[in-house]
C-alpha cells in the first residue's frame, strides 16, 4: 500500500530553535522530560522541561517569542563544570546520550570518555577516563612483569 502525502498527514513543525554552533551528534529525554543534546568538544546542553512545555502551549502567532523562550532557556552543562578555565569533562565529541529513567541518570559517552549526570540536578557525578583506565592497567601489568622477571 502506497502512502500519499497531502497536507494533512505531514509531520508539523511544532517549535525550533538555535542548538549548537556546529552539529547535534547525539540527544536524550530524561526521565523529567528535558532535552538533553550533545555536540563537538564535548558540549552538552540542556533544555528544561518547563521551557519547552510553555514554549509548546503558545500559539501560532507567538512561535518566534516561543523559539527565544526555549534558546534562552539552555543550560550548558560544560561552562558549569569548568573552574578556573580547567574542565572535568572531556572535550571528545558527544557521540551518545543514554538516560537511566529508573536511576534518574544521564550518561553521556565520547571516544575517550564517558561521564555521569544526574537528571534531576543536572550535576556531574562522575567521569570514567579511558586513558587514566589504561594508565592503571598498564602500571598493574608492568608490575606484574616486573614480579615476574624477578622470580625469573
Amino acid at each position: 500500500m502506497d502512502l500519499q502525502f497531502t497536507d494533512d498527514n505531514y509531520f508539523k513543525e511544532g517549535l525550533y530553535w538555535q542548538a549548537h554552533r556546529g552539529p547535534v551528534l547525539s540527544m536524550e529525554i530524561s526521565s523529567y522530560g528535558d532535552i538533553w543534546s550533545g555536540s563537538e568538544n564535548g558540549v552538552i546542553r540542556v533544555w528544561p522541561w518547563e521551557a519547552v512545555e510553555k514554549s509548546l502551549s503558545l500559539s501560532p502567532e507567538e512561535k518566534h517569542i516561543a523559539s527565544l523562550l526555549v534558546e534562552r532557556s539552555v543550560i550548558d552543562l560544560k561552562s558549569q563544570v569548568t573552574v578556573n578555565g580547567v574542565c572535568n569533562i572531556s572535550s571528545s565529541d558527544v557521540k551518545c546520550l543514554l538516560s537511566d529513567n529508573a536511576r534518574a541518570k544521564v550518561w553521556a559517552v565520547g571516544s575517550l570518555a564517558f561521564s555521569l549526570w544526574d537528571a534531576r540536578t543536572r550535576e556531574l557525578l562522575k567521569v570514567f577516563n579511558v586513558e587514566v583506565r589504561l594508565r592503571i592497567v598498564m602500571r598493574i601489568v608492568l608490575r606484574i612483569v616486573m614480579r615476574i622477571v624477578r622470580i625469573v
